[in-house]
């Protein structure tokens, strides 16, 4: 797990996220926001509050930009599995 996700998933309001892009320019990042927090990602509005409630978790604000912080829609929620991968 990078470093970056482990730091999100540190955020109150996140279960998991997921870092894409890695070595790119810009990456971005999927989370997995708690029950309470769950929304449809596909009303800008819910999404860009729930960025902002979430964007001070970055620490590195020049790999991610805010747009690329994509939340999971709960209809498609995915299981995760865990790795011991180093």
């Amino acid at each position: 797990m990078a470093a970056l996700e482990r730091l999100l998933d540190q955020d109150p309001l996140i279960i998991s996220s997921v870092i894409f892009g890695q070595g790119r320019f810009n990456a971005g990042v999927l989370v997995d926001p708690i029950a309470e927090q769950r929304f449809d990602p596909a009303d800008a509005t819910l999404l860009e509050e729930f960025r902002n409630k979430i964007w001070s978790a970055v620490p590195c604000h020049h790999y991610l930009i805010l747009l690329t912080v994509l939340v999971q829609a709960h209809s498609a929620a995915h299981e995760c599995t865990c790795t011991a991968a180093f």
